[in-house]
């Protein structure tokens, strides 16, 4: 693990520490709920603002409308090449599916990553690997994650709010998060609870591949559910998985968009932040 030289590191600079791993380039898949989607962006911009080359996207589906401020590109590998050439970061993304108030888009295929991630033009790719229909909690389907197989990171989240709240309130999946949790859908979600969930192979962990560094993020922690939230990471450090904790953060208007073209920064030490 590296020594951060700053006194007072952020969460993004923890986190980025807490990953490890290999050299650049890096597959890292986000899985959970409660914070999937801003995680990744903050990540991107977070690698990018430090010289890396990021391309974000998703194995699954995500809201047409977000970009994280990044410049949207086509999911063809030279497009979205040509993408990190005008701007450094990408979020890469194809058609619309569905109508009304959240239409959705998909993203690259298990191919294309294995194409991007072998290329000395991208240092990071990040990826929204698993869907939670904006619940705070939830357990994966046997269809998912969908984590490629290209994966180095896996990054499971969970929201700081369903703590010590009732699972079928809180949960996309509850009766599969009950399960994992050793729990009934209609008891709270303990922190003794959600560690077992962050841990379980039926739970958070489920497809993660072997080689892969697994690190848990807590987001939205308030000082209300901060007790909460610290103990679950307690009982998860315990288990030998780094864990950690975003506060809570106001939405607040996208960044804009960079169009300043980024050297690659290859070779470079392990998500430094």
């Amino acid at each position: 693990m590296e020594v951060m030289s700053d006194e007072n590191p952020s969460p993004l600079d923890l986190l980025c520490q807490a990953l490890g791993g290999p050299m650049f380039p890096c597959v890292v898949a986000l899985v959970g709920g409660g914070g999937k989607t801003t995680t990744m962006f903050a990540l991107a911009h977070h690698l990018h603002n430090r010289g890396h080359r990021v391309v974000t996207t998703t194995t699954t589906k995500m809201g047409a409308s977000q970009t994280g401020g990044l410049l949207k590109v086509g999911t063809s590998v030279d497009t979205v090449l040509a993408g990190l050439d005008a701007a450094g970061a990408v979020i890469s993304v194809g058609h619309v599916h569905g109508h009304g108030d959240r239409p959705k888009v998909g993203g690259l295929n298990d191919s294309s990553i294995g194409q991007l991630a072998a290329s000395s033009k991208v240092d990071a790719i990040i990826i929204e690997a698993d869907g939670s229909r904006r619940h705070n909690v939830k357990a994966p389907a046997p269809h998912e994650p969908v984590i490629p197989e290209w994966t180095t990171h896996v990054i499971a989240v969970i929201g700081a709010d369903a703590l010590d709240r009732v699972i079928e309130d809180q949960a996309h999946r509850p009766m599969r998060v009950a399960a994992a949790a050793q729990a009934q859908p209609y008891q709270r979600l303990t922190s003794e609870r959600a560690a077992r969930l962050l841990t379980s192979d039926i739970g958070s962990r489920k497809s993660v591949p072997a080689s892969a560094q697994f690190v848990v993020v807590i987001t939205k922690v308030t000082p209300d559910n901060a007790a909460n939230a610290n103990d679950v990471a307690r009982r998860v450090r315990s288990e030998g998985f780094p864990v950690v904790l975003f506060p809570f953060v106001k939405q607040t208007p996208e960044p804009t968009q960079t169009a300043e073209p980024a050297q690659s920064s290859r070779p470079a030490p392990p998500f430094q932040p």
